[in-house]
């Protein structure tokens, strides 16, 4: 290794290089294309890094934080090495533009961080202070123009003790899934990440990078600023607006610098590979770039295919591609393809990829050639590509994030890392820090309390929030916990459906597209927000967003409750360029988005469109005239559960294609049942199509009803099967994983509250409960794991958690308190019983029963059905001919689905 880079802090990495070479270029920016890049040599960089740092150190600043309020050059990079030099606490951030949230994101990171004074350009201070230089922004943030600082104050600097230990800089997340909060990085976590870059990579001084990316982001600054100074190189800088503006210039700079090691995101490689085109390729040689890093995730093995096609005539070579995995968190990176390798792909079961928690064994690996395979995933798999192996000098696990303990080999768990290159956590925010940088494993036992922080081996992890498998030693980031789409139980990697609305029409750009789960009349619904290219005609896009919604109701069997088209470049991103889901989610809710089409529910509503069925008229009918009629009512019930419009909805449709799933079916069979009195089967709905529905129910017509909650159960076990174990269905493991990322959360509830003012008889009401147990099996079922992985257990005898609990004398405020707390109490899948009853007597004005199911075993159409039986088997169960839904009864239903 170089021996200058063996140091212990960044002002020896530096100050080396422009001692040994001090008219070696350190970077290049270039502004305009037409204009000639503007250069910084080593030399100079240390000489006005001193500077910088004197006048720091003059102020008092050492230890403090400093604001970088810089737009994209070399000044930013002066300011950076100057907060080094100095040992102040560099802070790095973008001038606020014309949008309010980048302002709001500026506010609060000077509210969090305490900084007094920002480093800027005498253009960006006389822009914000106009006539005062000398004031202060936001009554707090004083400027101080760094491009403005003598290069004579170098002579004043007095060089500061720096050790592994001091404090860097903060790094504020990119707020795409929170507020920002401000990581903590040392000189050692800068030192010790660099290293596992320029192992990964095979930086040398003779090196040359190009980028981008922006400086006030980890990827931009570590990865396109840092690097170079750690491995005595080179540098071309770009604003990132530039891209923006002209994607294809950072091609054109690789090709006129021949840097050697350049990247950006997933987005980036396919917007160039849209743009290519035989006129494009002719002016680029692409043969310089060895290292083409790409940080998505999860990285997509159809985006270098692509890219590598596309560019190949321009010397760009399909090993250069080098996927890989980081955090802020963890300073930068986590793991990477090795230079010169072909990236390794996992062909990984879908079931895996629906929460199943068993291993991944049933995939076939890629045989290396990776990106440059062309062979399409075979039928119930999912293509992933490797983002490399984590570096021997840390330690990644694959965790369950409940217990605490790493999961069986192949399957999908939250990352977990501990090393050198782990930060030391939030500044100034302690508990955040201790929940995030502070999990440890638990022991080869449950542990007592959940809290317990022992651990198997004292270990400290750093809990990433992110879902990846390890795969014969490689990494596969398949997404994250907190984007994860749940609808009716089942995951849904919002990636994996925005790559299904992106090649619905060449319209929809890929990346230019977020799938978000909304609330949405008390249930989890799934929303597509897409942008549209700006040569698209008005005209074509309903039927275009039409097109999205059956695209992804085919693909993924879940029927989008509304599709959004927006204008292009509008999409809420992260000042890092990624899509804010939550916030197209937030926007969908509040109606803020401007649409220029949209199939589906409209913005802003949450509540579904009353639609009834008109029995007495449908039996008034003659017997020719009601499949007419009921066609008609159909499409209109349907409309307003799928949120179309019922002229969308043809007569030979299927349930099933236009996406209704089991659960939605449940509420139509529940809805026709308690209307027409006619039954029908799950089976038998989702077959027919509209016509052949509105023909079978005039035939039943007026038939008895013959229903039984066992039936309406998604996902029931078969009660031929008997006492055993039997497999989980995909739903179930969807929703048992999500049970064990958050137990205590009441989302997999189904409860029901009453008041009964004349009392209950707790002994009959226990055999009433009892027998419902008996007659369904699903009832009787828990969810254990076993060494085999997860099943479901059904029960011989197994009857519900049922306790009677003294009211006398307690407060209103006291008894709804309890009443919710009954209803919110979490279950236990393993032993179970997975349905509970809470029966609160002594009160002044009538009992109380709260009945609780899992939404493993109940859902709010099937609990109403268990709800009927058990209102006729009260009565037979004792001497009181008042069955519990009474006249008088008080009913509250509430239910919440997992999310």
């Amino acid at each position: 290794m170089d021996p200058r880079l063996e140091h212990q802090d960044w002002i020896s990495a530096i100050a080396a290089t422009a001692a040994a070479d001090p008219d070696r270029t350190a970077f290049e920016f270039s502004g305009r294309e037409d204009a000639p890049a503007e250069r910084l040599s080593y030399g100079q960089l240390d000489r006005r890094a001193r500077a910088v740092a004197a006048r720091l150190q003059r102020l008092g600043l050492t230890d403090r934080p400093v604001l970088l309020l810089q737009p994209p050059g070399l000044d930013y990079v002066v300011s950076f090495v100057g907060c080094l030099y100095a040992r102040a606490v560099a802070v790095p951030v973008y001038p606020p533009n014309r949008r309010p949230r980048s302002l709001e994101r500026l506010v609060d990171i000077v509210a969090d961080c305490g900084a007094t004074v920002a480093l800027t350009t005498a253009a960006v201070r006389d822009r914000l202070l106009p006539g005062d230089p000398d004031g202060a922004v936001m009554d707090v943030l004083r400027l101080l123009a760094t491009d403005r600082v003598p290069g004579e104050e170098a002579e004043d600097w007095v060089r500061p003790q720096v050790g592994a230990g001091t404090v860097a800089f903060l790094q504020y997340t990119s707020g795409s899934t929170s507020a920002p909060r401000g990581v903590v990085l040392t000189h050692g976590n800068l030192l010790h990440n660099s290293a596992l870059i320029q192992r990964a990579f095979r930086t040398t001084g003779s090196t040359r990078g190009m980028s981008w990316l922006p400086l006030f982001h980890d990827m931009g600054l570590i990865g396109g600023m840092l690097q170079p100074l750690y491995y005595a190189g080179s540098c071309s800088l770009m604003a990132p607006t530039a891209f923006a503006q002209d994607p294809l210039r950072w091609l054109r700079e690789i090709s006129r610098t021949r840097a050697t090691v350049s990247g950006g995101p997933n987005f980036a490689y396919d917007l160039c590979a849209d743009l290519a085109t035989p006129e494009v390729l002719a002016g680029l040689d692409l043969s310089s770039w060895e290292v083409a890093f790409n940080g998505a995730e999860p990285v997509r093995a159809e985006t270098f295919r692509r890219f590598a096609a596309a560019y190949a005539p321009a010397g760009f070579r399909a090993e250069a591609f080098t996927p890989c995995y980081g955090l802020a968190e963890a300073t930068l990176i986590v793991s990477c393809k090795p230079h010169g390798t072909a990236p390794a792909r996992y062909l990984a079961p879908n079931s895996l990829l629906a929460g199943a928690s068993h291993s991944g064994d049933a995939g076939t690996a890629g045989t290396g050639a990776g990106a440059t395979d062309t062979t399409a995933a075979p039928a119930g798999t999912t293509e992933l590509v490797s983002s490399g192996r984590p570096d021997a000098s840390q330690r990644l696990e694959i965790v369950d994030p409940v217990t605490r303990r790493p999961v069986p080999a192949g399957a999908i768990g939250e990352i977990w890392l501990s090393g050198p290159s782990v930060a030391q956590g939030y500044w100034n925010r302690p508990e955040h820090s201790a929940a995030t940088f502070g999990a440890r494993l638990a022991g080869p036992e449950p542990a007592d309390d959940a809290d317990d922080a022992a651990g198997a081996d004292g270990h400290a992890f750093l809990r990433t929030g992110d879902l990846g498998l390890l795969h014969e030693g490689e990494l596969y980031v398949t997404g994250r916990l907190k984007d994860l789409v749940i609808v009716r139980g089942r995951n849904h990697y919002p990636q994996d459906i925005e790559q299904t609305v992106a090649a619905v029409h060449p319209a929809l750009r890929a990346n230019c597209g977020a799938a978000v789960q909304v609330e949405l009349a008390g249930a989890a619904e799934l929303v597509i927000v897409q942008e549209v290219a700006r040569d698209h005609q008005d005209g074509e896009l309903p039927a275009l967003a039409r097109a999205v919604r059956e695209a992804v109701a085919e693909a993924h069997g879940v029927r989008p409750a509304a599709v959004v088209l927006i204008r292009a470049a509008t999409l809420p991103r992260t000042s890092s360029g990624k899509v804010q889901r939550h916030v197209c989610a937030a926007s969908y809710r509040d109606g803020g988005l401007t649409a220029l089409a949209h199939s589906g529910r409209p913005q802003g509503t949450t509540d579904e469109r009353p639609a009834d069925l008109d029995a007495g008229a449908l039996r008034a009918a003659g017997p020719a005239e009601r499949p007419a009629l009921l066609l008609d009512a159909l499409r209109t019930l349907l409309a307003a559960r799928l949120g179309l419009s019922a002229a969308e909805l043809a007569p030979g449709q299927r349930l099933a294609e236009l996406g209704l799933d089991s659960l939605g079916a449940v509420r139509l069979r529940h809805e026709l049942r308690a209307a027409l009195g006619v039954e029908l089967g799950l089976t038998e709905a989702l077959a027919l199509d509209l016509a052949g529905l509105a023909g079978l129910l005039a035939e039943r017509l007026g038939e008895a009803p013959a229903e039984t909650p066992e039936a309406a159960a998604t996902d029931a076990p078969d009660p031929a099967a008997g006492p055993g174990d039997h497999p989980l269905s995909p739903n179930q493991a969807a929703l048992r994983l999500l049970h064990q990322v958050a137990p205590e959360s009441p989302a997999y509830l189904v409860s029901a509250a009453f008041r009964v003012p004349g009392g209950l008889d707790p002994a009959a009401l226990r055999t009433a409960l009892d027998g419902l147990a008996r007659r369904h099996a699903v009832l009787r079922t828990t969810f254990p794991g076993t060494a085999s992985g997860p099943v479901q257990r059904v029960h011989a005898e197994l009857p519900p958690d049922f306790e009677r609990l003294d009211a006398s004398g307690w407060s209103a405020a006291e008894l709804a308190g309890r009443l919710t707390r009954a209803a919110e109490q979490p279950f236990d899948l393993e032993t179970g019983p997975l349905l509970r009853a809470r029966l609160f007597t002594g009160a002044g004005d009538g009992d109380r029963l709260v009945l609780t199911a899992h939404h493993l075993v109940a859902d709010l159409w099937s609990l109403s059905l268990l709800l009927d039986e058990l209102a006729a088997a009260y009565p037979a169960a004792t001497t009181m001919s008042r069955p519990i839904r009474a006249p008088g009864v008080t009913r509250q239903t509430s239910f919440s689905p997992p999310s």
